[in-house]
């Protein structure tokens, strides 16, 4: 049996299309569990309305709101499936996603799968005004060449060094919509960290990665619908003017809560590898590339809020400063001159406050 995940949170409006598409999965032994992470409008009760009479359900309800980490570590405590699956309450299945999961799992003795998505834009209305295909398909053939992975047909087999290679190439070919995990994983006590209130998923899965390899199906399995009230993608950002959009107090604002979130995971993702330093054979480069990502991020920080709050500006950018200055001067100078041709006033500002910091 597989028992799939959906934390809602005041999605009346789109929660049903991602019930439904667990309900015509072609796979049938489903354990359905939703888990209402405290909503102040009607989802409960559309929900309870909307499965009743279903078998195999579980609807649970967080008495106070712990966000979609919250959400998703109560439905895992409360799953009796061999394998566990997530589903976010605005995305969707494909009908094939579980059975064809399943089969790989079992068949090449997996304990983690993935595949690829479609992205989609939704407008107010929750429409469909854009649709891409989520894909790396040469990076990651070249990556599984160098790593010695297994390809057979349309699967690649990845082993534990993915997660060294993920975290300093970027190469990047897993959702949480698209996982299925065995059940028996949760006994090394990993969790959704309940800190992060976005970039949660990506935590996780990377501490899931570094403990086993994973299935990569190259076949498409789900829908991820990005719009206005999505806690990361509340926007297109393949189509939108930044200079414009930093105009607004609100996007700034959420922009902001976004990039602490990736800033923290970054540090905890900092903190795990140096306490597992001796289990990874690019130990520095990896240290690199997550202090660079951690440098980089402040400065986005420091130029996103340079209008909003100069002063806040100028601390991330000393914070990203500080990063950089702990490195050697090669990558010191590669970071600032990066910084330089974004926004050299900012810059400046940063680098007379510094010896105050």
């Amino acid at each position: 049996m597989v028992s799939v995940i959906i934390p809602v949170f005041n999605r009346e409006k789109t929660v049903l299309k991602a019930i439904q598409s667990v309900l015509d999965q072609t796979y049938k032994d489903i354990e359905l569990i939703i888990v209402d992470d405290n909503s102040t409008d009607n989802t409960l009760e559309v929900v309870k309305r909307y499965l009743e009479g279903e078998e195999n359900v579980k609807i649970l309800k967080n008495q106070n709101s712990k966000g979609v980490s919250g959400a998703r570590n109560f439905g895992m405590q409360n799953a009796t499936g061999e394998y566990i699956a997530f589903l976010d309450s605005d995305d969707e299945y494909l009908p094939n996603h579980i059975e064809d999961s399943v089969q790989v799992l079992e068949q090449y003795h997996q304990n983690v799968s993935f595949s690829f998505w479609y992205e989609n834009s939704m407008n107010e209305k929750n429409e469909i005004v854009r649709s891409d295909r989520e894909s790396s398909r040469p990076n990651l053939l070249r990556v599984a060449n160098e790593i010695h992975a297994e390809q057979i047909n349309n699967v690649i087999l990845y082993g534990k060094e993915f997660f060294e290679y993920t975290c300093t190439s970027s190469c990047y070919c897993y959702h949480i919509i698209t996982m299925v995990m065995r059940r028996s994983l949760l006994e090394k006590g990993i969790l959704f960290d309940e800190t992060l209130r976005c970039s949660e998923d990506d935590d996780f899965i990377l501490r899931i990665i570094h403990e086993t390899g994973f299935a990569l199906i190259m076949d498409y399995h789900a829908c991820y619908n990005q719009g206005s009230d999505n806690l990361y993608n509340f926007m297109d950002r393949k189509s939108i003017n930044l200079k414009e959009a930093i105009r607004s107090t609100e996007v700034v604002q959420k922009l902001t809560s976004c990039w602490l979130n990736k800033i923290h995971m970054y540090e905890r993702r900092l903190s795990f590898v140096q306490e597992h330093k001796g289990e990874f054979k690019m130990y520095d480069k990896l240290v690199y590339a997550t202090k660079f990502l951690l440098a980089q991020k402040y400065c986005t920080l420091a130029i996103l809020n340079q209008s909003y709050d100069r002063y806040q500006a100028c601390i991330y950018m000393m914070h990203s400063l500080k990063i950089a200055g702990h490195e050697d001067e090669e990558w010191k100078k590669e970071f600032i001159y990066k910084v330089l041709e974004e926004n050299e006033e900012l810059y400046i500002c940063s680098l007379d406050k510094l010896n105050l910091y």
